[in-house]
């Protein structure tokens, strides 16, 4: 699944639960910007996601960080946009 910014996680995790009832044998979430508000970080660790992706558009603070989310950097993107 793809989204442009994730805050609180629900709409993904709500969409992942009804792909696995539907079929899906697996989940993975992409995200551009993680806001990741309030307990956010929490539930999509605890959720059936299997991984979480987001780029470094916005800081994550350490305690917003958790197992499951990978962070992809968008600098050599960026860096070749800027050139371009």
């Amino acid at each position: 699944m793809i989204d442009d910014m994730m805050s609180t996680g629900e709409t993904m995790i709500k969409a992942a639960d009804l792909l696995l009832e539907n079929g899906a044998t697996g989940v993975f979430a992409f995200a551009t910007h993680a806001i990741l508000s309030g307990i956010a970080s929490q539930k999509l660790q605890e959720s059936k996601i299997e991984k979480v992706f987001v780029t470094d558009t916005v800081e994550i603070p350490d305690e917003n960080l958790f197992p499951k989310l990978e962070i992809v950097s968008i600098s050599k993107i960026a860096a070749d946009a800027i050139l371009e």
